[in-house]
């Protein structure tokens, strides 16, 4: 099943109150070991262990979401650091979200705020959670039915 990055992060970003390209989509490997950045493509192929070192290996790790709204508190943020080197502002908030499909994460989303500083970008909450998963649960449903022909 094929899904639309660019759709999908225009989408997050239009129900998520976000800058488009907030949307970053790692791949979970067969062995549940490596995430793998596949969108943006700019950032596919680079490789992130899953751990609990990291906010994207935690929400594999532990198969919950996370929000961090002051990331410069957060200790391992490497993952990140390439995303703020990308000449656009400075990432200051994050959502991951672990994907599941057949009881296993397949993948990670991870939703940013960017902002010069912390209190230029808006907090994230327990309902902007919420609004991705209908994002996703959409999303799948439509896919899906597409897919069997209704």
């Amino acid at each position: 099943m094929q899904i639309d990055y660019a759709q999908l992060d225009t989408q997050v970003a239009k129900d998520l109150n976000t800058q488009e390209g907030s949307l970053f989509v790692l791949v979970n490997d067969e062995n549940g070991n490596i995430l793998e950045f596949v969108y943006p493509t700019k950032l596919r192929g680079n490789l992130v262990p899953v751990n609990s070192k990291s906010i994207v290996g935690k929400a594999v790790a532990s198969g919950k979401s996370y929000i961090v709204n002051d990331l410069k508190k957060e200790k391992n943020v490497i993952v990140l650091d390439w995303l703020m080197r990308m000449g656009m502002e400075p990432v200051q908030k994050v959502i991951t979200y672990p994907v599941m499909l057949g009881g296993r994460i397949i993948a990670v989303l991870m939703v940013v705020r960017r902002g010069d500083t912390l209190t230029q970008a808006p907090d994230f909450g327990q309902e902007d959670i919420e609004r991705l998963k209908a994002i996703l649960d959409n999303k799948f449903s439509l896919r899906l039915a597409a897919e069997m022909g209704e």
